[in-house]
């Protein structure tokens, strides 16, 4: 089954505006807005893993978890 890469992107948006109680953008950083700390990283690799259905190993953490877009590229190629 597809997934809709903009769909993604808006659902992990929705995620940590819910989390970091800051309404944002698809394309915001995470870490350099200051969003998501380490615990909050963990706890959305956990979301993200079962909301999609994909698995991440350590070592792509730091280039996939950037921003909604970023995650929502990964997500659908993983997917795919």
């Amino acid at each position: 089954m597809s997934i809709d890469r903009d769909s993604v992107a808006a659902e992990v948006a929705a995620y940590v505006s819910r989390i970091s109680s800051r309404e944002i953008a698809p394309d915001t950083d995470f870490v350099t807005e200051g969003l998501v700390d380490s615990m909050a990283l963990i706890e959305m690799v956990s979301w993200v893993e079962q909301q999609f259905e994909v698995s991440f190993d350590m070592m792509e953490l730091e280039e996939c978890f950037v921003s909604a877009d970023k995650l929502a590229d990964v997500v659908v190629k993983k997917r795919s």
